[in-house]
């Protein structure tokens, strides 16, 4: 009888080749055989947000996909530049999706089955401003998100990501994407302090403070700072910062830099759509 065994495992079984009773029992050929059982793959079905995509192949693709229970998942799509009806628009950035995926048997790329568009946030790609807010979300979020790892990955991210590509239908609004910044940081466990100095826990205005994504965030004027990264802030920067980190304010143009400075630290790499945003002035 066969076991069943989970996906991606493998089983071996040896059977033996019971006698004819008509054989001479000096002969009996006591045969021996391998039997591989190999389990097939479930697949699942989710609602995935597109983050990136990369052609690979002479027509395939693949695709980044950010998961509500899954984390980021990397899908292979077979021939997708070539068939304009299997996957018509589905792939495209920033599109929710409803798709059915088998899991990988090697390595961690898992394989479309289907995608149906959900929602294409088509308008976004009809603003410069929208697409390049959209481009710097998706790509912190794909930093941000755990391949593969829903369980011990940031929760939240995709509900996060999701309102604000529905708040850039509206319009691209500057604060809007900084708010964003923040409460990614703050579901990957990596909210900076505005309010409280990080090393002593001082909470009252004093001369001479720093942000330091090194440590965290601010450093009051007792505790100096131990490496390049800090910055020297003023106390009507760090009022308005400790505003916006409560949520009754927007973040400070001069504030924005030093944000994005300690997203890049936390990330261990730069956020290559920020140029693209210091261009347009956002």
């Amino acid at each position: 009888m066969r076991r069943r065994v989970e996906a991606h495992q493998f089983t071996w079984r040896r059977t033996f080749a019971a006698p004819s009773p008509t054989d001479d029992p000096r002969g009996w050929p006591w045969t021996s055989a391998w039997d591989i059982i190999v389990a097939v793959p479930h697949e699942i079905t989710t609602e995935a947000l597109v983050l990136r995509r990369f052609d690979t192949g002479e027509a395939d693709r693949v695709v980044w996909l950010l998961t509500p229970g899954r984390g980021r998942l990397s899908a292979f799509a077979a021939a997708a530049r070539k068939s304009q009806r299997r996957f018509a628009g589905a792939l495209e950035p920033f599109t929710r999706l409803s798709v059915q995926l088998t899991p990988p048997t090697r390595g961690d790329l898992w394989r479309f089955v289907d995608a149906q568009v959900l929602d294409g946030h088509a308008s976004l790609r009809d603003s410069l401003e929208a697409m390049a807010c959209a481009s710097a979300a998706s790509e912190l979020t794909a930093a941000l998100a755990v391949e593969g790892d829903g369980r011990h990955g940031p929760r939240g991210l995709y509900e996060i990501l999701l309102a604000y590509l529905r708040a850039l239908v509206s319009g691209p609004l500057p604060n809007d994407l900084y708010r964003f910044v923040f409460l990614a940081l703050q579901a990957a466990g990596l909210r900076p302090s505005f309010s409280a100095c990080v090393r002593c826990g001082q909470t009252a205005a004093s001369e001479g403070e720093y942000f330091d994504p090194a440590e965290g965030g601010r450093l009051c004027g007792c505790c100096r700072p131990r490496t390049a990264t800090a910055a020297r802030v003023s106390s009507g920067l760090l009022c308005a910062l400790q505003a916006f980190e409560l949520g009754t304010a927007e973040c400070p143009s001069e504030g924005r830099a030093l944000l994005w400075s300690y997203a890049q630290h936390q990330l261990g790499k730069e956020v290559k759509s920020l140029s693209f945003l210091r261009e347009l002035g956002l």
